[in-house]
């Protein structure tokens, strides 16, 4: 801009035509080749020079383990924790390594088992590295006192368990401060660190869309220690992938930008897609999946991937998988997160929520009508005929209640809630319309405890289930 103000005031001060004209022209000159200098440095997206898209750009991969931190198990012994490092050395992909993206790969298990080396990580760490980037599958701390000795239902109270995936969501901030320090040893973009976690370790991921309250419930802060270390290196991500993941709270807190993509089975029993205990147990977390953390994305205006795969359980496997080198399920949740990545380093991040077996010619394994099937996938998987359910079952401070159903005809049903004695405490009237609907309506403020329901159609008993008010 100094050039160009100096040239015009230079060329106000010239009187003759000639001179002015060819002083215009330098001026051009100037502009144009001081924007082609700063346009050159701008990196192109990778998209444009098919870096780390499917495409296989090396075979030749090389495994490194580093330690990246020391930290205090449930039982007080100090333990290492190790992450295992896939990467191309090739020459070619050496040439760039300082724009690779860094993705760090976390194991499922339930926090109390599990492993970064077992054959599915090592497989998707060199999917990841044969396509040019850097992938990290790291430990983190789990268990609780004889979590080895028990099904995960059991052993232990509700606060042993966020316990331990409070060690974990320690222990993940901190492998973000340690691989940011290392980052010119290593050779990767700073700005372009994602993390991909399954099961329990997308559960890891997804704490971070809200991580306030496990760290106030139970004293947890103080007892187990703050959940980020001072350092001179950020926590921050370029983008979180969740393959069966879900959060402690319904919410997003306020600060939270970061893009999400969701990979998730309607018919998952372990981890929910919209709301319960994981895998059924009351002895865990009561949970909250894609379908209720999108809509507090959606509020908050964050950029989100949002993949349903209707009548799919905790491994998204389909009929035929057998047969197959890669079964379907994680075959697309890969091929899905290199789009979502490549969108996240293109900056061309749009919300998509898409129902992904509506165009595919692949049958699910499990056979099961959950409340998400009415709602998102009745052009998917046949809906029985005459059922009825309700969710929410367990309330904090809402009292809002969604109520599904596939009548084959209209009716009137009445819905009666009573307290654990048999004393009837509210009751309701629903005009039901024929086919698949969902209904939304409010019930009248619960005490602390547990309540029963029940649907009745012309005084019968259609289907009961239990309330909890926490």
């Amino acid at each position: 801009m100094k050039y160009l103000k100096d040239g015009y005031m230079s060329l106000v001060r010239t009187t003759d035509l000639a001179t002015k004209f060819r002083n215009w022209i330098i001026l051009v000159c100037i502009g144009l080749f001081t924007n082609f200098i700063a346009f050159s440095q701008t990196p192109l997206c990778p998209k444009d020079e098919n870096k780390f898209t499917h495409q296989i750009v090396s075979s030749n991969i090389v495994q490194s383990t580093q330690t990246y931190r020391t930290a205090k198990d449930y039982l007080g012994k100090e333990i290492r924790l190790q992450a295992d490092i896939y990467q191309s050395l090739d020459l070619k992909i050496q040439a760039y390594k300082n724009e690779r993206p860094l993705i760090i790969l976390y194991h499922g298990g339930g926090l109390k088992s599990g492993s970064r080396n077992t054959a599915i990580m090592q497989s998707i760490a060199r999917y990841f590295a044969q396509r040019g980037y850097v992938a990290v599958s790291p430990d983190y701390r789990k268990g609780w006192k004889d979590s080895d000795k028990t099904p995960l239902c059991g052993g232990g109270e509700q606060s042993d368990y966020l316990d331990a995936q409070y060690r974990a969501m320690q222990d993940e901030r901190a492998l973000v401060q340690y691989f940011k320090s290392q980052a010119k040893n290593i050779g990767f973009d700073t700005n372009r660190i994602f993390m991909l976690g399954i099961s329990s370790g997308a559960t890891l991921v997804v704490s971070r869309l809200e991580d306030e309250w496990i760290s106030k419930d139970d004293n947890r802060a103080e007892r187990l220690g703050s959940l980020e270390e001072k350092s001179n290196y950020s926590t921050k991500v370029a983008g979180l992938l969740s393959f069966e993941g879900a959060n402690l709270s319904p919410y997003v807190k306020n600060n939270f930008d970061t893009p999400v993509c969701f990979f998730h089975g309607t018919c998952d029993n372990a981890v929910p897609y919209e709301q319960q205990y994981l895998a059924g147990c009351s002895s865990l977390g009561y949970y909250y999946g894609p379908k209720v953390l999108t809509t507090a994305l959606d509020k908050q205006k964050v950029c989100y991937h949002s993949y349903i795969y209707c009548g799919f359980g905790h491994d998204l496997a389909a009929e035929g998988d057998a047969l197959r080198e890669i079964p379907w399920g994680l075959n697309d949740v890969l091929t899905r997160s290199i789009d979502f990545i490549q969108d996240i380093l293109c900056n061309q991040c749009q919300t998509i929520k898409k129902v992904v077996n509506s165009e595919q010619n692949i049958l699910p394994v499990a056979q099961c009508n959950p409340i998400a099937t009415y709602d998102e996938c009745s052009n998917v998987v046949l809906i029985q005929n005459n059922k009825i359910e309700l969710t929410p079952t367990l309330f904090h401070d809402d009292f809002s209640i969604y109520i599904y159903t596939s009548f084959d005809t209209d009716k009137e049903l009445t819905l009666h809630i009573y307290n654990m004695s048999g004393g009837l405490i509210q009751t309701q009237k629903l005009n039901i319309s024929k086919g698949i609907s969902t209904y939304s309506t409010t019930i009248k403020p619960l005490l602390n405890g547990v309540y029963l329901y029940q649907f009745l159609d012309n005084k019968k008993v259609i289907y009961s289930g239990k309330l909890w008010k926490l």
